[in-house]
């Protein structure tokens, strides 16, 4: 008995560790801004996010002004590295994590699918638009579909433990996926291009920072002792 609770208990802190992870994905932010702060004539509402990654003054053709744009970003490692480290923080909360999830399809391919997502973010960091734009567009495509689907299939896998963070899941999904199917289809809504792709980055963002602390705290804790020592 005693060496299930030992189990347990680096169980218990394992999932905290991999919780931190989670909200260490407030990184993205901290490129963005970084690298948004130094990027003159920079526009949040009219500019993809992706512009602020490269690493060199290029000249982009802005369907949302229908013009050609010369951009310039000096501190685009700041955004390139931090959407890096959102990708790893990513996978690895989902790794470290993994023993606290109700033991369902839906978890299992939730899971799966948003580490995915991050391995996605990696990719999109590692390869900027103006030197990988293949590779920099499928990461990005991965890190928006997987992600949004991912939190979908979590959501609804946690809905009998906790309603309000499945609520708080569906809510995220649907705002990730809708925004980025608008993105995609050049339905901005008044928001500009670089709006609408905010739309649906930031909700992508925000959630592993909200559920790593819903972890922290307790709020969120589905399993108990006995159930992480067999597990």
């Amino acid at each position: 008995m005693q060496d299930d609770f030992l189990i347990a208990d680096r169980r218990s802190r394992r999932i905290d560790f991999g919780a931190w992870m989670w909200v260490k994905c407030a990184v993205f932010f901290i490129g963005e801004l970084a690298a948004l702060f130094a990027a003159s004539g920079y526009s949040v509402r009219h500019y993809d996010l992706s512009y602020l990654g490269i690493a060199r003054c290029t000249s982009f053709f802005n369907p949302d002004l229908d013009a050609a744009l010369e951009m310039c970003s000096p501190l685009f490692m700041a955004y390139n590295i931090g959407l890096i480290l959102f990708g790893l923080f990513v996978v690895f909360g989902v790794l470290l994590t993994w023993p606290l999830w109700p033991r369902n399809r839906l978890a299992t391919l939730g899971l799966g699918l948003y580490a995915l997502s991050g391995i996605g973010g990696i990719v999109t960091g590692a390869f900027p638009v103006d030197s990988g734009l293949w590779l920099h567009t499928a990461g990005a495509t991965t890190t928006f579909v997987a992600g949004g689907l991912a939190i979908l299939l979590i959501g609804l896998s946690v809905r009998t433990e906790h309603a309000s963070l499945s609520v708080y899941s569906l809510i995220t999904a649907a705002l990730v996926l809708g925004a980025a199917l608008l993105y995609a289809l050049g339905l901005y809504l008044g928001l500009g291009r670089g709006g609408m792709e905010r739309l649906a980055a930031y909700p992508l963002v925000l959630w592993p920072i909200a559920m790593g602390a819903a972890i922290l705290t307790g709020w969120f804790r589905p399993l108990r002792s006995e159930e992480l020592a067999y597990g």
